[in-house]
């Protein structure tokens, strides 16, 4: 376990994980277009250094924010799509589903109102696995003190994309004003986000 200066140990996610974020999915846009209207549908991405992906929901997605109690988690999409049906096989994870930034990953349903969210990769890449703890224990959803465990999906996205997809995500810093401003003063919701 390495040190910080202060004589706290680091998490292991800070260890062996780079962090970015996607926000306003599925939509997307510039960083003030995101900062005045948002569907707060964010998401976390931690990449480790072999390229996986885990894709976990961000601190100002509603779930999150607004501390809402999840009834349950679907991994069927729609009518024709079960992303647990998802099968890789070998080194080079062949045969997994393909993703695209906005391809909804699972809907989130919400005790509070029940609301549901489509929760977005974010990320393009082939779909490893999915978290199936979240099915029987969709609480570990809201762990951002260990989102190795609340994490949606694993996802790998090509090696030629790998580098360029972490440098387009907000980093850290850009996240925490990000998260400040929205935080300050809430961008106008659209109703993307309610999909049911």
């Amino acid at each position: 376990m390495s040190k910080e200066e202060n004589g706290n140990y680091t998490s292991f996610v800070d260890r062996y994980f780079k962090r970015g974020f996607k926000v306003n999915l599925p939509k997307g846009g510039t960083f003030e277009q995101c900062c005045e209207s948002s569907t707060l549908n964010d998401i976390q991405i931690l990449r480790h250094s072999n390229r996986i992906c885990a894709v976990t929901l961000a601190p100002t997605h509603p779930i999150i924010s607004q501390n809402k109690k999840i009834s349950s988690v679907s991994f069927k999409v729609s009518e024709k799509l079960d992303r647990s049906d998802n099968k890789v096989s070998g080194k080079r994870k062949r045969g997994g589903q393909w993703l695209n930034e906005t391809s909804i990953l699972c809907k989130i349903t919400c005790h509070d109102d029940d609301t549901t969210y489509p929760i977005h990769c974010g990320i393009r890449g082939t779909l490893i696995e999915m978290n199936e703890n979240l099915v029987t224990n969709p609480e570990l959803m809201t762990s951002l003190t260990q989102p190795e465990h609340g994490y949606v999906a694993m996802v790998m996205p090509k090696l030629e994309e790998a580098d360029r997809m972490m440098a387009s995500l907000m980093d850290e810093k850009q996240f925490a004003e990000y998260k400040k401003r929205v935080e300050a003063t809430p961008p106008a919701i659209t109703n993307d986000v309610v999909v049911e």
